[in-house]
């Protein structure tokens, strides 16, 4: 699972922004669509 949210992460890279959050003892989630604020 963690080589696959890395290969996700790589694709998905932005230097301002995670798509998707890890969250310790628990897993991940989808953080969604960037806000332009």
């Amino acid at each position: 699972l963690t080589t696959l949210v890395s290969r996700l992460r790589s694709k998905l890279s932005d230097a301002e922004y995670q798509y998707i959050k890890t969250y310790y003892g628990i897993g991940y989630r989808w953080a969604g669509e960037k806000d332009d604020e």
